[in-house]
């Protein structure tokens, strides 16, 4: 098979799996197809990790063997985010009603002994690689200081923990999110750009598109990669990951809050109580003003979306200018919208921010609320057109312009940080409770691996985030905000 002939045959697996992810998002299909989509996008995931060699990244030096049976025993150890899926899916499936059904009645079992055979198998996997493997530059092993000249039971301890460590706030994160969470949405906002891309490229060049994607791709994945494999951009790469979080609630949240439809995974699991589609709020609220200030109301709601969209797109935009080292700056005219966004959101807020309390949830919980609760619609809708006027007069006389800009920046960290804490939190939460109740059960050597699992999320949110504030003020003092 020449490669002209393979790459048709990608691009049309691709296309089937996105057409696919469009139709079980917009629920045009049963139920029971989103079982076949989500085990494409499992696989195509788990697919993804193999080629990108995990034995290259974290040891540098790449073992196909060694990449299947971690892989393999990663994917074993997320049981118990099947069965969380099947539990929350069951409701809605015939076909494979058995098969869930069988995921949540055996559900503890199910979860203890692949926990098991996940962690004996990557105990296998570590000494192996503790005893044959060699270290090389640039990994992830070599930038946190582990040498070939150390002990084969130092080396292989060593590579027990950064295994735990990858799948824990890599492969796990990864999978969960983007292919159990919001593969749907995520693959339905590809396949718009890409269909879009694809006609006008064709047409010029007559050249694939994917082709095109897959390079860009390609090149911010080497980037990314490598922050990991280098000991003085180790800590960015990680807030990468901490971005990924705010990225991931845009399909998590947002998106189901704008279209009106909600995915199963997460929408099954948490109380449905303060999670209405903003066009029904808007119903309800347009229902109770007159004529003249529904456009008024439909404004507020649309400068709501707009201001959440930019306390979880802000950090990513500014991560990816620290990592690139390029200047941290904003068009002139985008300064009043989005000071304008910010002042309604914190005058008549329609999204609220919590921990997620149910239970074996681990995360932040995005609310919707009715933006009216008694508040005088004309006066703040008249006080919101006088700052957006006034910051505007300022910014096109240059008055105040840094500053203003610096403070949206410090805005927007500062709901990250609140956004952390509470991840952080949830996440301690669980297992501070888990190895609890594994020691009252005398799971030893379970709670030892659930304590591990505890410290490298401290430590990861922790440091993570402080090592992304310097890199900022980094930035700031080297006067890489600014304008265009």
């Amino acid at each position: 098979m020449n490669e002209t002939t393979k790459f048709r045959i990608e691009e049309i697996i691709l296309v089937v799996a996105v057409l696919l992810s469009i139709t079980t998002f917009l629920t045009i299909l049963p139920g029971d197809l989103d079982f076949v989509e989500n085990l494409i996008s499992i696989t195509l995931f788990v697919y993804i990790f193999y080629q990108a060699s995990i034995t290259n990244i974290l040891f540098g030096e790449k073992n196909r063997k060694i990449d299947f049976f971690i892989i393999l025993s990663f994917t074993i150890m997320l049981m118990k985010d099947f069965v969380n899926y099947a539990n929350s899916a069951l409701s809605g499936t015939n076909f494979v009603k058995p098969l869930y059904q069988f995921f949540v009645d055996n559900s503890v079992k199910l979860e203890y002994y692949s926990l098991i055979v996940g962690i004996a198998m990557l105990i296998i996997v570590s000494f192996f690689i503790g005893a044959r493997l060699k270290i090389k530059k640039p990994s992830f092993s070599d930038a946190i200081g582990l040498k070939n000249e150390q002990t084969a039971f130092v080396k292989s301890s060593a590579t027990f923990f950064v295994l735990l460590t990858f799948f824990l706030l890599v492969f796990n994160m990864i999978i969960e999110w983007l292919g159990i969470a919001i593969d749907d949405p995520l693959l339905g906002i590809f396949a718009f750009f890409y269909f879009i891309i694809i006609i006008k490229r064709r047409n010029k060049t007559g050249e694939g598109v994917i082709s095109d994607l897959g390079n860009f791709g390609n090149n911010f994945y080497q980037k990314f990669i490598s922050s990991f494999q280098k000991r003085s951009t180790l800590f960015v790469g990680f807030a990468g990951l901490l971005v990924l979080h705010l990225l991931t609630d845009v399909g998590v949240f947002m998106i189901p809050y704008i279209i009106g439809l909600r995915d199963v995974f997460y929408f099954g699991s948490i109380l449905p109580a303060g999670h209405t589609a903003l066009v029904h709020l808007f119903a309800q609220d347009a229902a109770m003003v007159v004529l003249s200030q529904k456009i008024l109301l439909f404004l507020i709601y649309l400068l709501n979306i707009f201001a959440m969209l930019f306390f979880l797109l802000a950090p990513a935009f500014i991560w990816y200018k620290v990592t690139k080292k390029e200047e941290i700056h904003a068009k002139d005219f985008y300064l009043p919208a989005i000071f304008v966004s910010l002042a309604t959101f914190f005058l008549m807020p329609a999204f609220t921010i919590k921990r997620i309390t149910a239970e074996n949830i681990v995360g932040v919980d995005i609310l919707t609320q009715s933006v009216l609760n008694g508040r005088n619609i004309d006066v703040i809708a008249f006080s919101l057109v006088l700052a957006g006027v006034v910051l505007y007069i300022l910014e096109s006389k240059n008055i105040l312009k840094k500053d203003f800009f610096i403070i949206g920046v410090v805005v927007s960290m500062a709901f990250f940080a609140k956004y952390i804490y509470y991840y952080f939190m949830t996440s301690l939460n669980y297992y501070f409770l888990t190895v609890k109740l594994l020691f009252s059960a005398n799971e030893y050597f379970l709670m030892m691996v659930m304590a591990v699992f505890g410290l490298i999320t401290l430590l990861f949110y922790s440091l993570s985030f402080i090592i992304f504030i310097i890199e900022i003020i980094k930035n700031y003092k080297e006067k890489n905000i600014g304008f265009d």
